[in-house]
């Protein structure tokens, strides 16, 4: 699926790719790994879904992803000593 999603100041264009490793916007530069791991605070998706950290640069991207028809949300998390918020998504494409 082709989208466009802004990290800060800064739009990147792209497909997005679920693997079994995670969740990526592939550009013509490279690769932006979308989704995190949080196996070490006991969180783990469901098969086929990811987390994706709702913090820094990453900020507003799962409700891009959900704007866009991308993704849809399970739940959300918070995790780790800084409380910081990720959300469980379901990849619609």
């Amino acid at each position: 699926m082709l989208t466009s999603i802004k990290f800060g100041s800064i739009t990147l264009d792209g497909e997005l790719a679920a693997y079994r490793g995670g969740l990526a916007l592939l550009t013509v530069g490279g690769s932006e790994r979308l989704s995190i791991r949080l196996d070490a605070y006991g969180l783990i998706p469901a098969e086929g879904n990811f987390f994706i950290k709702d913090d820094s640069e990453h900020r507003g991207v799962t409700k891009q992803l959900v704007d866009a028809g991308a993704v849809e949300i399970v739940r959300e998390v918070i995790f780790g000593p800084f409380n910081t918020r990720a959300f469980e998504v379901t990849p619609l494409f």
